[in-house]
């Protein structure tokens, strides 16, 4: 009795190793438009990157010096909360 106990766990944790040290076959990318995101609220999300577009804008045309590069950050830390990732792209 005892010696088929020894044998069951034994088997329960090989089947158990098997099933959770084998790789997992979903492939799921990374959702850059929500990397950041607090809540997931599109309407939010588009009005605010509808804000943010004149300052994209303006950062795009900007050079890389270093009080430039002050103010591309700032308008990059507020455009990581849209959905916006082209801008984002662009502008990183």
């Amino acid at each position: 009795m005892k010696r088929l106990r020894q044998i069951i766990f034994l088997l329960v944790v090989i089947a158990l190793l098997l099933v959770n040290c084998t790789r997992s076959k979903i492939v799921s990318e990374t959702d850059y438009d929500q990397l950041y995101a607090v809540w997931y609220d599109n309407d939010y999300k588009d009005s605010l990157a509808q804000t943010l577009q004149p300052a994209v804008q303006r950062a795009l045309t900007l050079s890389n010096t270093v009080d430039n590069r002050a103010s591309i950050d700032s308008v990059l830390n507020e455009l990581r909360w849209t959905r916006d990732s082209v801008s984002f792209h662009k502008l990183s």
